[in-house]
């Protein structure tokens, strides 16, 4: 018998796989991009967005990093909270170098380096883990349930986790004030309720996410 006909969603799911295989191709692609040509990227700002004479409440740079959480969470099932328990020692590990000896690392190579070096280490030090170590695990068929479970783990606890470390760290480093509940407030606008939104798409409306779905690992 001739073959099943492919559908435009057979085409678009097939697409997204391949562009999703090919990440360490865009990963260097755009790192050099950002060596030779950083100005390349200055459209990525932390300005308000402006849409004719309104400026919205939200800047460019937030709103990417808004729709990645929002894959991340159409990802995600209340289920998924509850698969902590039974990883909870690789979590646990994974949660205790994120948040305890990465900061440590970053604030002592600090120590050598100029003052907004410095700051802008302990900042990187003290932020949760990357979404690219899913697509990793995706690529090299790791266990990506564990990984995920891991990214959700110190991101879920990053509204409290990074202000609080940076709050520590900075204050040994610069005499300048630093807005801990201000960081706060901006993790949880821009990770925690993209997240649970997206959540909450997957658990609701399960028609619209699974066509998202295929492309979020893309995105992340």
């Amino acid at each position: 018998p001739p073959p099943p006909k492919k559908t435009f969603f057979d085409i678009y799911f097939k697409v997204v796989e391949t562009l999703t295989l090919l990440f360490p191709v865009w990963t260097v692609l755009l790192q050099g991009i950002a060596f030779c040509r950083p100005d390349a990227f200055n459209w990525l700002s932390a300005s308000p967005i402006k849409v004719g004479k309104r400026t919205l409440p939200v800047d460019l740079y937030s709103a990417f990093l808004m729709v990645i959480m929002f894959s991340m969470g159409t990802t995600l099932t209340f289920q998924d909270f509850e698969s902590i328990r039974s990883s909870a020692y690789p979590i646990g590990v994974a949660f205790a170098l994120q948040y305890g000896l990465t900061p440590l690392l970053g604030f002592l190579i600090g120590r050598f380096l100029s003052e907004p070096l410095a700051i802008g280490l302990m900042v990187l030090a003290c932020c949760p883990g990357s979404q690219a170590s899913n697509v990793a695990c995706f690529i090299a068929g790791c266990d990506l349930p564990v990984s995920i479970l891991m990214t959700l783990a110190s991101t879920m606890m990053s509204g409290i986790m990074t202000p609080l470390l940076l709050w520590s760290l900075l204050r040994l480093r610069s005499p300048s004030a630093f807005d801990c509940l201000g960081m706060a407030a901006k993790v949880v606008k821009v990770t925690l309720a993209p997240i649970f939104t997206g959540l909450l798409a997957n658990q609701y409306l399960p028609q619209v996410t699974a066509k998202i779905k295929p492309i979020s690992l893309l995105i992340m």
